[in-house]
């Protein structure tokens, strides 16, 4: 019975912890883009360039509002979240098309301040986007070959870092729903070590030397072009637990232990 009890309790704060970790998740589940059913608050849309947006179709979609290749939208969570033990993002996109032609691009990640951004420059890629913060994956090869397929990063100035360019394990996917997991932790002195994965395989993985931990982010995806179907499935971001309260969780979970071993009296 003991026994029985223990497994229970531990299962008990272990799903807590991971419940808890759990910040945004969204479905898009047809019911507007300020609705979420799921956790952390809804999402906007801001219109960059040529009347271009996002909404909700049971899915978040891109649309270009017209034929002009420099329409811009986008899509950003209205809450914030900050983690100084990092986050893990997952998100699952689909666009039918990742080839190199006109202005074509798809973005997502995490980004600061994301409702004040009013640039129609993709802001992890480009350095007319100007002094913005975070790091997300760029989905599309560009015909300018600075903005190729990969992971980029983006710490408060206009120059924007490529941390790797896909291909090397796995390339980003066209035509498919393609899940897509960005890690993110602290290493220490004063940098991050990140890793990402493509439709469940891991890419790469690496170091950035500086990134501040302190600052909150939106989840945000950005999209560009008169051409591709573009679209976000779902979205779950996780807040990595700090190592202290996995040091609660650990002892919770010897006390239990002791529980069990106390001889009866």
């Amino acid at each position: 019975m003991k026994h029985t009890t223990l497994k229970f309790a531990t299962s008990l704060l272990m799903a807590g912890a991971a419940q808890a970790a759990v910040v945004y998740q969204d479905n898009f589940d047809n019911d507007g883009l300020g609705t979420n059913a799921g956790t952390g608050g809804g999402a906007s849309s801001t219109n960059l360039n040529g009347g271009a947006n996002w909404s909700d179709n049971g899915n978040a979609v891109y649309n270009n509002s017209g034929t002009q290749f420099g329409n811009a939208a986008l899509l950003y969570s209205t809450s914030s979240f900050q983690s100084t033990a990092g986050f893990e993002l997952t998100v699952t996109y689909y666009t039918d098309d990742i080839s190199n032609s006109g202005r074509n691009l798809l973005s997502f990640g995490l980004l600061e301040s994301a409702s004040t951004y009013t640039t129609s420059s993709n802001p992890f890629v480009e350095t007319s986007a100007g002094s913005t913060y975070g790091i997300g994956a760029n989905v599309i090869f560009h015909n300018n070959t600075s903005q190729t397929r990969g992971l980029w990063a983006s710490t408060g100035t206009s120059d924007k870092t490529l941390l790797d360019a896909s291909g090397t394990n796995q390339e980003f996917i066209a035509s498919a729903n393609t899940p897509v997991t960005i890690r993110l932790t602290p290493d220490g002195l004063g940098g991050g070590d990140w890793s990402y994965s493509i439709n469940g395989v891991q890419e790469a993985t690496g170091n950035i030397a500086v990134f501040d931990f302190s600052k909150s982010f939106n989840f945000v995806a950005y999209g560009q072009d008169n051409e591709a179907t573009k679209r976000i499935n779902a979205v779950t971001l996780t807040a990595i637990p700090e190592p202290s309260s996995l040091a609660l969780l650990g002892l919770g979970a010897c006390g239990l232990l002791a529980i069990r071993r106390r001889p009866r009296g």
